[in-house]
């Protein structure tokens, strides 16, 4: 049995890239449409809902892909981890749990 090509090993990086892509942004788009449309028929709603989550296994699985290829966020430049962080603050104020903070 021969060894893949570079070529080979690239193209599936970046399917596996596009997977992980394609199935977190579906579940965005999921509860995008549960709050822009909450009039729906309750068999689309349902499908809706069940889509709306990512299993943790996939975001396991990002997650080591990019940590694998050495890719990271500064989490004073990125607006994402700030709106989080806020949020982490208000949900904690709102169920009194201790300090929470994002370094």
């Amino acid at each position: 049995m021969s060894k893949a090509s570079e070529q080979k090993l690239s193209a599936l990086h970046g399917h596996v890239a596009d997977a992980l892509i394609t199935s977190i942004g579906q579940a965005d788009l999921a509860v995008v449409l549960l709050a822009k449309h909450p009039d729906l028929p309750a068999g689309v709603k349902t499908f809706l809902e069940n889509c709306s989550d990512v299993h943790p296994s996939l975001l396991t699985v990002a997650t080591k892909f990019l940590k694998d290829n050495h890719i990271s966020v500064d989490g004073e430049d990125s607006t994402e981890l700030g709106e989080l962080e806020k949020q982490l603050k208000d949900n904690r104020k709102k169920s009194k749990i201790n300090d929470i903070s994002i370094q």
